[in-house]
């Protein structure tokens, strides 16, 4: 899964330049949560453009059975989810990332771990969002899809988020685009990570910074 995401804007992708969007909004974060809001790329039938959208998507008709909105869609069920069905189709974003947190599980702790491309430059993880009328107005989210980890995160975690190459963007934000053929092709990792343990203070959603994501020693994974 992907519970927890960094992008500080340090390196913005030239990427954008070919999505004819503006700039990105500022938004600096080494923490982002669930339930907080981010800036993403969505189309709607006037223009691709940022937009800034609640983590964890919320549905038109919520579930009885659902006490939590959605921050995952695994990318091999989510055309058999009835809450994902109308936004997959319609709704497909971009989440730009320049790093995401997974914690590895030992028999009494959690440890986190930073994972990144090499070259640490950003991302776009795949999405979708959907827009509901609250209390307080109309309110977009979104959903990060995921999709097994590569073999050499697995000692870490068996999912990580779908990362959509650049000469793919507009085709995921398309609706007219080939979706089987983009739901098949991303259903396995196509880009290699790096990744490293990080401090414990990553795990308090409260605390942002770019210590957060500096080599940790805290401990020494065991599980390779």
């Amino acid at each position: 899964m992907c519970g927890r995401y960094s992008w500080a804007q340090k390196k913005v992708s030239t990427q954008f330049k070919k999505l004819e969007i503006p700039p990105p909004p500022t938004s600096v974060s080494y923490n982002r949560a669930p339930g907080q809001e981010h800036p993403v790329i969505i189309k709607t039938t006037k223009k691709t453009d940022w937009s800034m959208a609640k983590w964890g998507i919320i549905p038109h008709q919520k579930l009885a059975s659902s006490r939590l909105n959605p921050i995952n869609a695994r990318i091999e069920t989510v055309r058999e989810k009835s809450i994902f069905q109308d936004s997959l189709l319609y709704r497909r974003c971009l989440i730009p990332a320049d790093g995401y947190f997974e914690w590895q599980k030992t028999e009494s702790e959690k440890y986190p771990y930073f994972h990144y491309l090499s070259d640490l430059h950003m991302f776009a993880m795949a999405g979708i969002w959907n827009e509901t009328q609250e209390e307080d107005g109309c309110v977009r989210s979104f959903s990060v899809l995921t999709q097994p980890a590569s073999s050499n995160l697995l000692h870490i975690h068996h999912r990580m988020p779908v990362i959509i190459n650049p000469q793919d963007w507009s085709d995921w934000l398309n609706n007219d685009s080939k979706l089987d053929y983009l739901l098949s092709y991303y259903s396995q990792p196509k880009q290699t990570l790096d990744v490293h343990q990080v401090a414990s203070k990553v795990n308090h959603v409260k605390n942002d910074g770019p210590d957060l994501i500096v080599r940790s020693t805290e401990k020494q994974s065991t599980l390779w």
